[in-house]
């Protein structure tokens, strides 16, 4: 059976805390940016169209190229008037 090679020992928690960062990390971007669509979706509802509009523009930061964020971010402008 082929052995890996060993890490030194002080290498060892550096490795497993940057592994675990990447780890959690990874998730909560799709979170983060369905928090803020859904955020939006809710103040569209209550017609609080710039806070939407807002959370809108943070959603497309954090995923320019999203579709649905560009067209609900287009019919709150439309149903704000601008």
């Amino acid at each position: 059976m082929k052995q890996f090679p060993q890490l030194r020992t002080g290498c060892r928690p550096k490795v497993f805390l940057l592994l675990l960062g990447l780890w959690l990390a990874a998730p909560s971007f799709g979170q983060t940016v369905e928090s803020y669509r859904q955020q939006a979706i809710e103040l569209s509802r209550h017609k609080s169209w710039d806070q939407a509009i807002a959370s809108y523009h943070k959603a497309l930061d954090l995923k320019p190229n999203d579709p649905d964020t560009h067209y609900n971010l287009a019919l709150t402008l439309k149903y704000k008037g601008d």
